[in-house]
């Protein structure tokens, strides 16, 4: 990944009302519930096993990028607090 493209992951990061809104959208693709409803009712059970597996494994990999995503935190600069004068 390229400097710039970190660059924007470390504002998605600064920005976590847009990374919970980007979160939503997109496990809400692999949310059973809605699959499930918009699915035909003459699916077998071979076929609803293997969406049921496609939807936990694609979450589970959203997880394990979004967890990489929240890694790039920009490093805060810290003053030296300390009074020389002193």
């Amino acid at each position: 990944m390229n400097e710039k493209e970190q660059n924007e992951l470390e504002k998605l990061n600064d920005n976590p009302t847009l990374l919970e809104a980007i979160k939503e959208v997109l496990f809400s693709k692999f949310d059973l519930n809605e699959v499930v409803k918009n699915m035909k009712e003459d699916v077998d059970n071979q076929i609803l096993g293997e969406i049921t597996r496609s939807c936990i494994g694609g979450a589970e990999l959203l997880k394990e990028g979004f967890k990489k995503i929240e890694s790039y935190k920009k490093v805060e600069d810290k003053l030296d607090e300390t009074n020389i004068a002193i």
